[in-house]
Order: C-alpha cells, then structure tokens, then sequence
C-alpha cells in the first residue's frame, strides 16, 4: 500500500476542491502495478473530486530521483511510504489521455536524424530531450566531423550525461 498524502505548494491557486484534499491522506494497493498506472490512479482520484491533475512525476521523498513510469511501484515505493507528484493542476478534469501502445517485439525501430549548419541547435534539442523525456527508452549515435569534438563536451555535461 502506498500512501498518498495531499499537500500542495503555498504559492499555487488551488481550485477548491483540491484545497478540500489538502492534508488528507489516501492509501493506493498498487504496489504491484507500474509508476505509469499509479500515476494514473492519482489522476482518477482527482478527477473524481472535480479537479485536473496531470502527473508528470512521482517521487519518494526519502529517496533522491523520481520513479521511472515503466518500472514497478514496488522498486520505488515500500508499503506505506508517502509519494510526491510534480504536475499541472486544473480548477475541472483534464479529458482522458490515451493509452500507450505497447510495441511488438520485432516492429520496426523508429530513428529520427539531426542534421543541420554549425550552431543550428541541433545539441540544445538533444539536450533538451535527453533532461526532459521520461516516457520512453532510446539511444543517442553521434557522428562529429569537426576537428575539435564540442557536441562529445556539452553532451556529456547534460543533466543525462
């Protein structure tokens, strides 16, 4: 069981039925699901008491990193730990998102290329995808011609590096 306490930041304009919510504490039995589908779950939860919630993460908070949405809940989370949530709030529902697709194991791989003109951006984009993307696994194959390897620095001083 995973308990979910609500506390909100100080600063947020929190719609009324979150400020409702606020101290209360909720228990969730998923721990044998995925962080995807507790998150999910919590959204629900809000959405049944009338506001928007969308998680982009859940965090332990006695542990130092948030909880990879495909691993299970039982890596992060022991019974009866709290979870934290980063994510947007709403004063009514957020539509339903779809649900991911699972891949077959011998579809085709998808591959995007970067190519551009020095100073193009082509490293801040990767940059930014390497921080910001939690949903899905990928590789990154770079490919330098410059004499002096820049890309190989400012990559492997990224946040993901």
């Amino acid at each position: 069981m995973v308990q979910l306490l609500w506390a909100f930041h100080r600063t947020l304009q929190l719609p009324d039925a979150a400020r409702a919510l606020q101290g209360q504490t909720l228990s969730f039995e998923t721990l044998g699901g995925s962080v995807r589908d507790l998150g999910a779950e919590i959204e629900q939860l809000a959405a049944s008491h009338g506001f928007g919630l969308h998680v982009a993460a859940l965090i332990n908070p006695t542990r130092s990193a948030a909880a990879p949405p495909h691993e299970q809940v039982s890596q992060h989370f022991d019974e009866g730990d709290q979870v934290m949530i980063l994510g947007d709030i709403s004063s009514s529902p957020f539509a339903e998102r779809p649900l991911p697709v699972p891949r077959v194991p011998d579809a085709p791989v998808p591959v995007t290329i970067f190519t551009g003109f020095l100073g193009a951006g082509k490293t801040t984009v990767l940059n930014h995808l390497l921080a910001g993307q939690r949903d899905k696994k990928f590789a990154v194959i770079e490919n330098e011609f410059g004499a002096v390897p820049i890309d190989n620095e400012l990559l492997a001083n990224s946040s993901m590096g």
